[in-house]
């Protein structure tokens, strides 16, 4: 008697599941690995918490990749707290290296933000648009290390939000308190997402995967902002 259960009645150990996991990119404009350090380390030391052991992709898509050591890329990540998981943009000649030290590689054509997500989500918008605008409403302080996350719209924190803490929205973010931590809006590609806060401290501010990490400089620093994509940069103007 065979008593090997069928696939069909057999209870797995695991599932596999899409999901919506924001990973930054590191976008390489220079392929000068000595000018590469020089910058890693200077945005390491101004925004320490976004190195902290975090997950990224190397993307090579506007640099020669063939004359990169992607070795010592990765060994220079390393150094500063960045973890590559992934190269994008790569030659066909770097894919073995690529694989020996254990990275994937993204061999689809890069989807610009602003063209085929934002389509993308127009259409679902248009489809179910009760979905598309729904809010996650959060009342309570946001603590280091915690990550909320708004996959359908907005994302409004009543609250303050702690160094370290992490909030994440397909719409915009709304911080009706200090905003310490980091805030990436338009987590699909949506360069229209803005982040509204009442005291600009944060680490990190994201529109739609354009980057720039807090600086007690700026001139909205410790005050009401908004934050929004202008000619592709993050700007920060004045919230009154």
């Amino acid at each position: 008697m065979n008593n090997t259960a069928s696939p069909t009645t057999a209870t797995s150990s695991l599932q596999f599941k899409a999901g919506l996991v924001p990973i930054m990119t590191l976008e390489l404009h220079e392929d000068d690995l000595q000018t590469l350090a020089a910058e890693i380390a200077d945005k390491a030391h101004q925004s320490p918490a976004m190195f902290d052991n975090t997950p990224v992709i190397l993307a090579l898509d506007k640099v020669p990749s063939s004359q990169i050591d992607i070795a010592e890329l990765v060994t220079l990540c390393d150094q500063h707290g960045l973890r590559p998981i992934a190269v994008r943009g790569a030659t066909t000649e770097k894919e073995p290296q690529i694989k020996a030290l254990g990275l994937s590689i993204f061999t689809q054509p890069v989807i610009k933000s602003g063209t085929a997500v934002s389509q993308t989500s127009a259409s679902e918008k248009a489809a179910n648009p009760q979905k598309a605008s729904s809010a996650r409403i959060v009342s309570t302080p946001v603590r280091s290390g915690q990550q909320i996350l708004a996959p359908d719209g907005d994302l409004i924190v009543t609250a303050p939000v702690s160094a370290g803490a992490e909030l994440l929205a397909r719409g915009n973010i709304h911080v009706y308190g200090a905003l310490r931590g980091r805030a990436l809006a338009g987590i699909q590609g949506d360069e229209h997402a803005t982040v509204f806060c009442h005291s600009l401290e944060a680490e990190l501010v994201s529109i739609a995967g354009h980057y720039r990490s807090g600086e007690p400089g700026d001139k909205q620093w410790k005050q009401p902002a908004r934050i929004s994509l202008c000619e592709q940069k993050i700007c920060i103007d004045p919230l009154f």
